[in-house]
């Protein structure tokens, strides 16, 4: 196709393959040449030197000849998701020179023309919502945004919009605080179940751009069976870090293991003089368990905050402290939730606590750290008898005991739902 300056037949034909994915990206692109190669490029676009532009991949690639004296020179232009639009040239220079910039000129001077057919195609009032979407589009657009219109093709939709600006506040908020909360991820739509501020731990350190966050937030969306929307799905896929998520969570597994086998069978002369003992226990609370922990020379047990969660790990992992069998156990359990929070509560609204719950409760080494509210460890009577026989019997009756407390109800009551939903065959205690 040529194309010729204003006042002589420019245009040939224009379509959609001239209509570009992200125009600003191409504007920004011609402000970043140096002066001298802007005069150089303006003139051979005034004069009419670029010939036969071409659409290769409609809004993302073009190809275009430019001629400079008796010699003319072959220029590609295309959009990269990431660094925006680029070009390469046959002249000696070969990149950032004046035949690319004259192309690109040219380029958009197509794209203007197929936007304003496109317009007049439509009403008045349609033309003009089309204009401020695709302005607002343009303002809004990251690095997130442009790599979905290269992967599919075409602008973005208004809805399409909405979530990629949405992912981007996010973005930029967590980049600030370095974490992220479930309240993070209802606010983009994925809702995990829970509530609360306490930090998910998705990723093995922030990501660096917004489409790497994004896909550490569609793993994590995957793994509570959240469904992302469909038109994010060119843009998401995990291979890209499941090595980077199965090397953390390996080495995060090494070493709590090797942890949990030198303490086995410690010895008192194999451990240091200032290594402090922990113990845990779980109070089944209404609405949750909650974990405690008590620290040697303490009386009684304290319950184990979020801020007290990490340097716990931390402490039991470089061998600072030592959990006795029965913590050990519990930590095993709690750890797995811990993967994704923080916190060291477990909610009944929530199916994951559920599930972890169940099985710590079958474990008989563990019945004198799980207690009610007061402290007093929960009576266990034989199935078959009241006050929850016709609950509980068919899910227990090979271990063959019941909850209870010494008041009977309340607490009781809370687990008839977990109980009731549980395996037929109780679990095993986790081998060391």
């Amino acid at each position: 196709m040529s194309c010729q300056p204003p006042g002589g037949q420019y245009i040939r034909f224009v379509n959609d393959a001239f209509e570009l994915l992200d125009p600003r990206s191409a504007q920004a692109f011609l402000k970043s040449f140096d002066p001298e190669t802007r005069r150089g490029g303006n003139s051979h676009f005034q004069k009419g030197h670029v010939q036969e532009l071409e659409p290769v991949k409609g809004g993302a690639y073009y190809t275009a000849r430019v001629q400079s004296g008796e010699v003319s020179h072959d220029v590609d232009l295309e959009y990269d998701p990431i660094d925006g639009w680029e070009g390469s040239c046959s002249c000696p220079r070969e990149i950032d020179c004046e035949h690319i910039f004259a192309a690109m000129r040219a380029l958009l001077a197509e794209h203007s023309a197929a936007s304003v057919r496109s317009l007049s195609s439509v009403t008045p009032e349609a033309a003009a919502a089309v204009a401020r979407a695709a302005t607002k589009s343009d303002d809004d657009s990251g690095r997130l945004a442009r790599q979905l219109m290269a992967s599919l093709g075409r602008p973005l939709k208004p809805e399409e919009n909405k979530f990629t600006r949405k992912v981007q506040t996010v973005f930029k908020r967590c980049q600030q605080n370095r974490h992220i909360t479930r309240w993070d991820f209802d606010e983009m739509g994925l809702h995990l179940g829970g509530y609360g501020w306490d930090s998910l731990q998705i990723w093995p350190a922030f990501p660096s751009d917004e489409h790497d966050f994004w896909l550490y937030v569609a793993n994590a969306a995957r793994q509570h069976n959240v469904k992302i929307p469909a038109f994010m799905e060119p843009i998401s896929d995990l291979s890209a870090i499941q090595e980077r998520l199965a090397k953390w969570q390996r080495a995060r597994d090494i070493e709590k293991w090797k942890q949990a086998l030198g303490n086995i069978h410690p010895s008192i002369s194999s451990r240091p003089a200032a290594q402090t003992e922990i113990d845990l226990r779980v109070v089944i609370a209404e609405k949750e368990a909650l974990l405690e922990w008590r620290r040697s020379g303490q009386e009684s047990f304290q319950p184990l905050k979020s801020a007290n969660v990490q340097q716990l790990s931390n402490d039991w992992q470089e061998g600072r402290v030592h959990l006795t069998s029965e913590a050990e156990l519990l930590w095993h359990f709690f750890s797995q939730r811990m993967f994704f929070t923080s916190s060291a509560h477990l909610r009944y609204s929530d199916s994951d606590s559920v599930n972890i719950i169940r099985h710590f409760l079958r474990i008989p080494s563990l019945e004198s750290r799980v207690v009610s509210g007061d402290g007093q460890p929960l009576a266990r009577v034989e199935a078959g008898k009241a006050p929850f026989r016709q609950e509980i019997e068919p899910v227990l009756r090979d271990r063959c005991v019941a909850l209870a407390t010494p008041a009977g109800a309340g607490v009781v009551d809370r687990f008839r739902e977990l109980i009731g939903r549980a395996h037929h065959q109780p679990a095993a205690e986790p081998a060391v």
